[in-house]
């Protein structure tokens, strides 16, 4: 008999953690020895698992299951780990929301960025990021990167102002103002959804403009890059710079 078989319920193990919602995101940011490792627990107890339903089975003699494809006993427990932890993980994510499993990984990593970007791209609210470079975008989020790479890909947002912060005040400086364009060049299609009342309020009226300048206006910026990022308020920043001018 190969050992190569003992293969299976390694990838098992694997298949159970990338599938599950409560494990995927940790192994997203986890290395690659502590996946393995990982890989092995899981596999470990899903061949156990796998073993008692074949010893059931057998015992209900039932073991023609797979006499039928000339496995035994070994062999079928093995390739039964691999359906087993595809199950299991289904019936885990019945108890486990995703964006829940995102946001409990994000916050035990301390990745504390991304769980204001997954909320403010949830509800719908402004923020505003600043590069180490002191750009600053103002906008809504539209990819936070949290489902790829376990938060390491980039973030993508529709920008409603842009500017810089002052090289010794870090002050924030508004200076391009994305709302007049959006409004000269998609002016019509911006009347035809209020008269047809496409969008019923303001949340979704945000979410159909987004989706209407998002092929020629969204901004990528890697994570790498990101200095800070807030909730806005332009209520706020126009009171700080009133009393800047004060």
């Amino acid at each position: 008999m190969s050992f190569s078989i003992f293969v299976l319920p390694l990838l098992a193990g694997y298949l159970f953690l990338i599938c599950c919602h409560n494990y995927r995101y940790e192994i997203l940011r986890a290395s690659g020895y502590h996946v393995f490792l990982k890989s092995g627990i899981a596999g470990l107890v899903l061949f156990v698992l796998s073993y008692l339903q074949v010893r059931l089975l057998s015992i209900c003699s039932l073991d023609s299951i797979w006499t039928f494809f000339n496995l035994n006993d070994l062999s079928a427990t093995c390739f039964l780990s691999m359906l087993t932890g595809i199950w299991s993980a289904v019936i885990f994510n019945l108890f486990r929301g995703r964006d829940s499993s995102i946001r409990n990984s994000a916050h035990e990593n301390g990745a504390f960025t991304e769980i204001l970007l997954r909320d403010a791209m949830r509800n719908v609210d402004l923020v505003s990021i600043t590069t180490k470079s002191r750009k600053c975008y103002v906008g809504f989020v539209f990819e936070t990167g949290l489902e790829i790479k376990g938060g390491e890909g980039d973030l993508s947002l529709i920008p409603l102002a842009s500017g810089y912060r002052g090289e010794e005040t870090l002050n924030l400086n508004l200076n391009l103002n994305y709302i007049s364009v959006y409004r000269d060049v998609y002016k019509d299609e911006i009347n035809s959804i209020v008269e047809n009342e496409v969008a019923t309020d303001e949340t979704e009226l945000i979410e159909f403009l987004s989706m209407l300048v998002e092929p020629y206006f969204r901004v990528a910026i890697p994570k790498t890059e990101v200095a800070s990022v807030r909730y806005f308020d332009y209520d706020i920043y126009d009171k700080f710079h009133a009393d800047d001018l004060q």
